[in-house]
């Protein structure tokens, strides 16, 4: 156990103190008390004080037989903020996502994420390659890039169900029913007969219109992929340019990155929000 000029000791004192069932205990006896004092009935205010000193009392107990427990102090001891991986680390090996290239079902979708995700790790290797003055200044760009791929992984699994929409209605078919009721309605000679006619052409004529929106959603993701794509090989390219003394320049371009990754998060955000709204409503 630490001596009491042991600054470990404090941790110890802290901890227990800290300590949930230690709490529990004080806190019960204080609310127990407060409320024989507030009900002043007969001689509830001197049992309530009484209770209160019994609380604290027994909390004090506690938190000592935490102290010369060397269990408790050696636990405590031992605990402390984990090792902080450094940067040179992260830069040693491919950063994993969160979603795998197999997760994403449309190959349209997963070609352009594996592409996301190769030009993610030519970055890493491009910014180990200049060594710690480079991992200095745009080690935050590259930390925020990673989370610029897990974006990228999850908006490209939206494209999953949206996928799996299209590929189960073809717009010509529907397209063609349209035609064809809205024909009927007008060959019908019984008014209330061309009416239904008309509803139900109207109904499919939504249902056409909701494909389209699915179609121009599964393009805007695509779409989305691309740029991250994109921003991430021009990241890449810039940092090439750079001279290797050159840390202001280079500070500058992973500022300049960093701003480009909000923007590009808050989109893919929106994006999001749009394609499970949307897919809700067809849902209801």
């Amino acid at each position: 156990m630490a001596s009491s000029k042991d600054p470990s000791l404090a941790k110890v004192v802290v901890a227990s103190a800290a300590r949930g069932q230690n709490l529990s205990v004080l806190g019960i006896g204080v609310a127990a008390s407060l409320g024989l004092v507030a009900a002043g009935v007969g001689g509830g205010v001197a049992v309530g004080l009484g209770l209160l000193g019994l609380s604290v009392a027994a909390y004090g107990a506690l938190v000592g037989m935490d102290v010369i427990n060397p269990a408790f102090a050696s636990k405590v001891l031992a605990l402390g903020p984990p090792p902080r991986e450094s940067f040179e680390g992260r830069l040693g090996r491919p950063f994993e996502p969160d979603v795998s290239p197999e997760q994403v079902e449309a190959p349209e979708l997963r070609e352009i994420y594996v592409a996301v995700i190769e030009n993610h790790d030519r970055l890493r290797q491009t910014i180990g390659r200049g060594g710690s003055l480079w991992q200095d200044s745009l080690g935050e760009a590259y930390l925020t890039s990673c989370g610029l791929v897990r974006d990228a992984g999850r908006i490209a699994c939206k494209g999953n169900n949206l996928r799996h929409y299209l590929q189960a209605e073809r717009p010509e078919a529907i397209d063609a029913d349209v035609r064809r009721l809205e024909q009927d309605a007008r060959n019908a000679r019984d008014e209330k007969a061309a009416q239904s006619y008309l509803q139900a052409a109207a109904a499919k004529r939504e249902q056409l219109e909701t494909l389209h929106e699915l179609e121009g959603l599964f393009d805007r993701i695509r779409a989305q992929l691309t740029v991250i794509e994109t921003s991430l090989d021009g990241l890449r390219a810039r940092i090439v340019k750079l001279n290797a003394a050159d840390l202001d320049e280079a500070a500058l371009v992973g500022r300049s990155f960093a701003e480009q990754i909000r923007e590009l998060t808050s989109d893919i955000n929106i994006l999001e929000s749009t394609v499970e709204e949307t897919m809700q409503e067809i849902a209801a």
